[in-house]
C-alpha cells in the first residue's frame, strides 16, 4: 500500500538525479549511467515526465494534462497514475519531502 501514498493527489515527485535525457523523435530516452540502463518514454510518458519537477502536486500534473488533451473524464488521471507507478517501480522518480 506504500505506492498508494506515493501517488496520492498531493504527492510531489521529481526526476531521479543523474539521468541523462536524449530526445528521439517524440520519445525521450533516459540513460542511467550508474547501471547502464536505458528507458524509453513515449510521447505521453514524456509529457508526464516533463511536469514532474518536484514542485507540482500530482493532481496539478493531472489537471495540466487534462487541459492539454481532450479525453473522457477520469482517463487522464488513470493513465497518469499508471505511468507514475511504472516510473516509481523503475526508480526514475523520487518522492519530494513534504517538509521542503
Amino acid at each position: 500500500m506504500a505506492g498508494a501514498d506515493r501517488t496520492g493527489p498531493l504527492a510531489r515527485l521529481s526526476r531521479a538525479p543523474g539521468l541523462r535525457e536524449t530526445p528521439v523523435g517524440e520519445d525521450l530516452v533516459l540513460l542511467d549511467p550508474t547501471d547502464y540502463r536505458a528507458i524509453t518514454l513515449n510521447r505521453w510518458a514524456r509529457e508526464i515526465w516533463q511536469l514532474l519537477d518536484g514542485e507540482r502536486a500530482l493532481d496539478d500534473v493531472v489537471g495540466e494534462l487534462d487541459r492539454r488533451f481532450d479525453a473522457e473524464a477520469g482517463r487522464v488521471e488513470r493513465e497518469v497514475r499508471e505511468v507514475v507507478d511504472e516510473m516509481l517501480a523503475n526508480g526514475i522518480l523520487r518522492e519530494v519531502s513534504s517538509d521542503r
